[in-house]
């Protein structure tokens, strides 16, 4: 049974030890900036949270750490891709 996190720093990592994500949980949700990666270890995608929804800026970067795509979000909805 997975204990699930009410608040604070959250990680978890792929079956080889490789860090998956990491980011901050407050009142059981996603808050703040979240960090995913590819299983190479380079960013993947970075995303802004508040109160468990998409909020801000969006990135995200290929296998080599390109960035190959931003997206801006409020309140969960999409509202810009660049």
């Amino acid at each position: 049974m997975t204990k699930k996190i009410k608040n604070g720093p959250f990680k978890l990592y792929f079956s080889d030890g490789t860090l998956q994500v990491e980011g901050t949980i407050k009142d059981g949700k996603e808050d703040g900036l979240w960090k995913y990666y590819h299983k190479n270890g380079q960013l993947y995608l970075e995303k802004t949270y508040r109160d468990g929804k998409s909020d801000g800026l969006w990135k995200k970067y290929d296998e080599n750490g390109q960035l190959e795509e931003e997206r801006t979000y409020k309140d969960g909805k999409l509202i810009f891709i660049s």
